[in-house]
């Protein structure tokens, strides 16, 4: 009866908030959702004979990712992996656009 009446809690909030709390728990593996496609993306946009300057950024992002796909289990828990791969999508997001 508890999870009933969170499901309906949770419920709630998504329509009013477009979220809901449980999001706050796992900021890390909902972000994670966006690597597959970001990684797609990259892969399909990628052209070095087109646009040098967003080629570069999609060669280096797919780079990060693939290390990112590759962490070790102590690597996950330090973070830095994942840490370098935002930081770098944030600082050249203006790029990820067709």
């Amino acid at each position: 009866m508890k999870d009933f009446f969170r499901e309906i809690k949770y419920a709630y909030q998504r329509v009013r908030y477009g979220f809901d709390e449980r999001l706050y728990w796992e900021f890390e593996s909902y972000f994670a959702q966006f690597i597959p496609p970001l990684k797609q993306f990259c892969e399909d946009e990628y052209d070095p004979e087109n646009n040098l300057k967003r080629s570069e950024i999609y060669k280096t992002t797919l780079e990060l990712i693939d290390i990112w796909e590759k962490q070790t289990y102590e690597e996950i828990w330090d973070g830095k992996k994942t840490t370098e791969l935002w930081e770098y999508f944030g600082k050249n997001i203006t790029y990820y656009w067709n």
